[in-house]
């Protein structure tokens, strides 16, 4: 693959989705014990900040197992993006 001189891929208009649910950080153990979390430690950062979005497992307090969806929006797109999630959850 020829990477020497090739140009970036665009970002405008661009969001970037990565399911790292299945790269098993819970199975990992430094010597403290089974993980609680693996993942991206803070939105917004790496190689394109404000245009990614990591996927990973995780266990809530009562045992249940899910897939924890960060969102890293600016601010005026998370303003609209939580209005719209809040209509989909309200309950009539």
């Amino acid at each position: 693959m020829v990477l020497t001189g090739r140009p970036l891929f665009t970002l405008t208009r661009t969001y970037i989705v990565s399911n790292l649910s299945h790269a098993g950080f819970k199975s990992m153990d430094f010597g403290w014990g089974e993980a609680v979390y693996g993942g991206p430690a803070k939105g917004g950062e790496g190689p394109f900040p404000g245009v990614a979005n990591y996927f990973s497992r995780c266990t809530n307090d009562k045992g249940e197992e899910g897939t924890v969806v960060p969102i890293c929006l600016p601010k005026d797109a998370m303003q609209k993006f939580q209005l719209e999630i809040e209509a989909l959850t309200t309950v009539l």
